[in-house]
């Protein structure tokens, strides 16, 4: 999971990237977390498909980051916005942004915790969408074992069917969860949950299909797989 946070004090950015490490190393989800210190910083790091969840303080920037936040939602509809407030903050700005999760300075581990339990259903359960023999299609990402390009057209694995789309796999990959899914090489995306076992060239799926790994790219790929595995909270 992607996660932006944008707050000027850096205590205040330092504690919410604790408690979002600590929740993510519970449940073994990949968690890489990036810190703006203004919404102008991160506007120039952003765009669509970046992040799955972006922290934005009002408490100390409102006018100014309330105008970021709606020039992200631009950008991306489909990036949950978290906004970091007062009790005395009128939400009505962010209703119309489709934003419902808000957090209250001093932020409290409970707060970020539940806020990260809600948002992870949604993010989790979302589905790949894809154009099949002229019909849009959409495959629930946690249904997804692997998908292969075969001489141009993409082929979509799960337990029970196949999907063909005529989709590179560059396109398929902006689209799918970056903390759930691994290439690990040209030709293939891996769900991380479907890996039973690691070879020596190759990750064994539970269908009993065996997945090739690009060797020189070996050693990075087995770290991106681990690192899925054990996240940190550093303090």
């Amino acid at each position: 999971m992607n996660i932006a946070i944008c707050d000027r004090i850096l205590l205040d950015r330092d504690i919410l990237s604790c408690y979002i490490r600590k929740y993510c190393s519970e449940r073994s989800w990949d968690c890489r977390i990036d810190v703006y210190g203004s919404c102008e910083e991160l506007l120039r790091e952003f765009s669509a498909n970046s992040y799955q969840m972006v922290f934005i303080d009002l408490y100390h920037s409102g006018l100014e980051n309330m105008e970021g936040a709606k020039k992200i939602r631009s950008i991306d509809t489909g990036a949950i916005l978290v906004l970091i407030t007062d009790m005395e903050t009128n939400f009505q700005e962010g209703y119309e942004l489709g934003i419902r999760n808000y957090l209250v300075k001093p932020l409290e581990e409970g707060s970020v915790r539940s806020c990260l339990r809600r948002s992870s259903k949604y993010i989790f359960n979302r589905s790949l969408e894809v154009l099949s023999e002229k019909t849009r299609v959409k495959v629930p990402q946690q249904d997804i074992r692997y998908i292969e390009n075969l001489n141009g057209t993409s082929i979509i694995h799960t337990e029970n069917y196949l999907i063909k789309t005529g989709s590179s796999l560059d396109e398929l990959e902006k689209q799918l969860e970056s903390s759930k899914f691994i290439r690990c090489h040209p030709g293939y995306l891996v769900n991380i949950d479907s890996i039973s076992k690691i070879n020596i060239k190759s990750f064994g799926i539970k269908n009993g299909r065996e997945i090739p790994i690009l060797l020189p790219d070996r050693e990075k790929v087995l770290e991106r797989y681990f690192s899925t595995r054990l996240v940190v909270c550093n303090t």
